[in-house]
């Protein structure tokens, strides 16, 4: 049984036969307090602002396996549905368990592909695949989650305005060409493309330099400029009811840098079969779900590395969530006059950063600038400040 020490940031397996009453992680996740406030687990974060600081939070590990109970060990362990009428994580439908045959020959063409790509970053490495050879900023790997206002960034409200929707998790009951038909022209999009740069701009590249910061990625009092690339639109992923699981991959196999953080950020409920399924960290495949009850949660996670997967919507709602990716890097000049910093090599090469998206579009990214003697506001180097055109590399309608 889980338990949660609220005082040590910490979930724990309990003997079996142990009654302990705590409440689920979901729940935990999910309370919601009067004035604004939102309560996670062992922390509260004020609603009322668009950025909190996470260098006082310790690191918090979603589902931490029980090393006694083999049961979800590999993906062939997983049931093939969820329980949807259940509130807890841990609870599976075992009268429908028969995973083995179709997902671990899935997963293991997925380790090769992953394999591959490795090697192709870094043909010189030997190692295992748990090595963190080549690897930049590694401190910023771990998933985590996070909380930002809905009301300041309202990606869900934009989106569900530009399809001409009440609601997104009732998708499917439209046609799915003609719904999302509005994302091709530009002036139906402009508000929810808006949207989407104003958040990456202004939570999640500030909440990437502040984490840099506290892991000591980034010295506090560093004068050098810092470059962020990101996606100039997201990945919108859709998920409707009865759509079958998906094939585990991972940023590299698919053709992303070495130096992708990713992101996703469900725009609808999001819990069990109707989740994103994750490994913590590369190789441990110890499967669990990025869930999210209420909007204004996301997650920042290594699906660069780590083997992902829609285990298969068995519910009656359509999970609609963004997926994007960030780069951070310094410019030729600093790199060149920073090497007697020890952490340098946190950053990625230029060479790195070519990945086959940036390769193929140069515009599939845009770039924004952090600078310390600015009071570290972001600036986006894109001095015509306009909204790139979505890539067609993202595939039509835009990777759903």
């Amino acid at each position: 049984m889980l338990s949660v020490d609220a005082r040590n940031l910490q979930i724990q397996a309990e003997p079996p036969g142990t009654s302990v009453a705590a409440p689920s992680v979901e729940s935990l996740y999910n309370g919601s307090l009067g004035n604004g406030c939102f309560i996670g687990v062992g922390f509260t974060v004020s609603r009322a602002k668009s950025l909190f600081s996470i260098a006082s939070l310790a690191p918090i590990n979603l589902v931490v396996a029980d090393k006694n109970n083999d049961s979800l060990s590999t993906i062939s362990d997983l049931p093939k549905h969820y329980r949807s009428d259940s509130s807890r994580r841990d609870t599976w439908n075992m009268e429908t368990f028969d995973f083995r045959e179709t997902f671990e020959s899935l997963v293991r063409n997925a380790r090769d592909a992953r394999q591959r790509s490795h090697k192709f970053e870094n043909p010189d490495m030997h190692l295992s695949i748990a090595a963190h050879t080549g690897v930049p900023y590694m401190e910023l790997r771990r998933e985590r989650p996070f909380v930002f206002d809905e009301h300041t960034h309202p990606l869900h409200a934009t989106l569900a305005e530009t399809l001409r929707v009440d609601c997104l998790t009732e998708l499917h009951k439209h046609h799915e060409s003609d719904i999302l038909e509005p994302l091709l022209d530009p002036m139906k999009r402009r508000i929810f493309h808006a949207t989407y740069d104003s958040f990456v701009t202004n939570f999640i590249l500030p909440l990437c330099h502040s984490l840099a910061i506290a892991k000591d990625v980034l010295h506090i009092y560093s004068s050098d400029k810092i470059y962020y690339k990101y996606q100039a639109f997201p990945n919108i992923r859709i998920v409707r009811p009865g759509e079958k699981p998906s094939r585990p991959t991972c940023g590299l196999a698919d053709g992303y840098s070495i130096a992708s953080l990713q992101f996703h950020v469900p725009l609808t409920p999001a819990v069990g079969s109707n989740a994103l399924y994750t490994e913590s960290y590369q190789g441990r495949e110890d499967w669990h779900p990025l869930n999210a009850k209420s909007f204004g949660i996301g997650y920042m996670f290594d699906g660069t590395q780590c083997l992902h997967f829609d285990l298969g919507n068995t519910t009656e709602q359509t999970r609609v969530a963004l997926d994007f990716r960030v780069m951070i890097y310094r410019d030729e000049s600093q790199q060149a006059t920073a090497l007697m910093n020890p952490r340098i090599n946190d950053f990625p090469t230029i060479q790195q950063m070519q990945d086959r998206f940036l390769t193929m579009d140069p515009k599939y990214y845009d770039e924004a600038v952090i600078d310390p003697s600015r009071s570290d506001i972001v600036v986006k180097t894109n001095l015509s400040d306009q909204l790139h055109e979505p890539s067609v590399l993202l595939g039509a309608p835009f990777a759903a």
